[in-house]
This record gives C-alpha cells, sequence and structure tokens, in this order.
C-alpha cells in the first residue's frame, strides 16, 4: 500500500490558526483514504504536543516520516509555510513525487509505470546549484529555468506550462527565502 505524506503549514500566530492548519490538513487526508491509499498527516498527532519538545524535533520527525513515503499531497497555503519549503526541497532531492493536490494524485495512482507530469519536475533542485557558475550567461547571470528546462529536454522530457508554472513559483519562493539551492 502506498503511503502518502500531507504537507501543509502547522504553526501559526493563534491556537485557532493552528487548528484551522490542522484541519486543512485532515481534509486533505481524507480525500487520500478515499483513493484507496494511506495518508501520513502528521499535523494532528502535534496538536496538544505543544512545549513538551523543541519544534527542532518535531520538523527531523515529521520530514523522516515524509522521506518513507511514496509521494506528497500539499495543502493550500503551503507557500507560507517555511517546514514545507523545506519539505519540497528534500522530495526533489530524494526523488518523491509532490502533487498541488488530491486529484493530481489518483491520476498518479492509476498509471502503472509511475511517470506522469508530476515525475517530470522531480529533478528541479537536484544539481541546479552546482553549475550556477558554469551556466552563466554573457550577461553573468543563471537562468535557473532555462537550466532546468534544458536538463529535461537532455533526458527526453517536455515541460508542460502548468510544470514550468510550478517550477517557476518554486525557484521564487527559495530565492526570496534566501534559501540556497544546493
Amino acid at each position: 500500500m502506498e503511503l502518502i505524506y500531507v504537507a501543509g503549514p502547522y504553526i501559526s500566530e493563534t491556537n485557532y490558526g493552528i487548528e484551522r492548519n490542522i484541519r486543512k490538513a485532515e481534509e486533505v487526508a481524507i480525500e487520500i483514504v478515499k483513493l484507496g491509499v494511506m495518508p501520513v498527516c502528521t499535523h494532528p498527532m502535534t496538536r496538544y504536543m505543544g512545549g513538551i519538545s523543541p519544534e527542532e524535533f518535531w520538523i527531523k520527525g515529521t520530514m523522516a516520516l515524509m522521506l518513507v513515503c511514496d509521494a506528497v499531497v500539499l495543502v493550500e497555503d503551503w507557500i507560507n509555510s517555511k517546514g514545507t519549503i523545506g519539505e519540497i526541497k528534500a522530495c526533489f532531492e530524494n526523488g518523491i513525487p509532490i502533487f498541488l493536490n488530491h486529484v493530481n494524485l489518483e491520476k498518479w495512482l492509476r498509471d502503472k509505470n509511475r511517470f506522469d507530469d508530476s515525475l517530470k519536475i522531480k529533478y528541479i533542485l537536484k544539481d541546479t546549484g552546482r553549475f550556477v557558475e558554469k551556466e552563466k550567461d554573457e550577461n553573468g547571470k543563471f537562468d535557473e529555468l532555462k537550466y532546468i528546462q534544458d536538463k529535461m529536454s537532455a533526458k527526453g522530457i517536455i515541460m508542460s506550462e502548468k510544470e514550468e508554472f510550478f517550477i517557476r513559483l518554486l525557484l521564487k519562493v527559495i530565492s526570496k527565502r534566501g534559501d540556497k539551492v544546493e
């Protein structure tokens, strides 16, 4: 049976906000169950554990759980979560497919070969940072998106408009947060 990790914001300024984030993650988990696969939704398990262990403990533990999953589904507002951005980076580094919603997950689950649009983007962050200096254009700039497209094209993979949008969004979020692509 496939294990599908639910990734999305948890932390909020208020207890109400945390509860709202937990409920959103639970809603995604319910949709995953309806697909006949097991959700790994860590949000509810930490609901009443605030202050028992440092935040880093929970981040490392949930990351370990995610890394044994077959895929990840994002909860809305994932873009506002530093933890989720870190999980997305770990997915790319480990070849774990990421889905923006359960509908795309359902399509992936039906595909016997497990190769559709969501898997094409697993190359996004893996090698990009290592080649920045080598791949600068004549103006000394590095076009990350072009580099990714060229790398995927060399593997015979053509990027759809939706994938290009998602990649641009991820690169923008990463650069805004000052994260280093490694």
